[in-house]
């Protein structure tokens, strides 16, 4: 009688231990390293910079996803599901997708922007320069050596644009065009309030 117990509780063990492995979920593994592998070319065709909500996104159903399995991990073998970390898996890779065959497109979009940009900042720099040179000398004599620096600092930084567009990095030209605006609107608010008041 004892070792029929004995055998009965073998058994019995023996086959919770193959539920347990059977039964269990297995965490997306492979899934995940698609999806940040996936991410990575993303990156490396720019797609951080010409499509940056997309990629954010991708980023970020990646990262839930990891924080969806380590949870999962936590709970008793048998109760572990992985479909939600999957279907944020599924996000991240559809978005990688579409970045793969959009960031082209999004890069010559940016390249007709940034050179609709310089010319128009360009044009607005020339039309600071009248402005300040028509500027009573008693409204600028203060800060003239302020306003002439951040003219300088413009026409520097469309010059650094412009090269930025010659090597096809059209993201940095963006970011310079958006510095020599910047310092026009300082000098434009210098002219407007009379002094250095309008560079703080």
């Amino acid at each position: 009688m004892q070792q029929v117990t004995r055998s009965a509780g073998v058994l019995v063990s023996a086959a919770i231990v193959f539920l347990l492995i059977c039964g269990c979920a297995k965490a997306p593994d492979k899934q995940i390293s698609d999806a940040k592998t996936a991410l990575q070319a993303a990156e490396q065709l720019e797609a951080d910079n010409y499509m940056p909500e997309q990629y954010a996104k991708a980023a970020d159903a990646i990262d839930s996803a990891q924080a969806e399995i380590e949870n999962q991990s936590k709970a008793f073998p048998l109760t572990r599901k992985y479909t939600q970390a999957e279907r944020y898996l599924d996000v991240a890779l559809s978005l990688t997708d579409k970045m793969k065959s959009g960031v082209a497109d999004a890069k010559e979009a940016m390249k007709t922007d940034v050179e609709a940009g310089i010319t128009a900042v360009k044009e607005q720099l020339e039309a600071t320069r009248a402005e300040v040179k028509k500027a009573p000398r008693s409204k600028v004599k203060d800060s003239l050596d302020e306003i002439n620096g951040q003219l300088d600092a413009a026409q520097g930084a469309l010059e650094q644009a412009e090269t930025s567009i010659g090597e096809g990095n059209y993201y940095d030209a963006d970011k310079k065009i958006g510095k020599a605006k910047k310092s026009l609107k300082k000098v434009s608010d210098m002219l407007s309030t009379g002094g250095a008041a309008g560079l703080m």
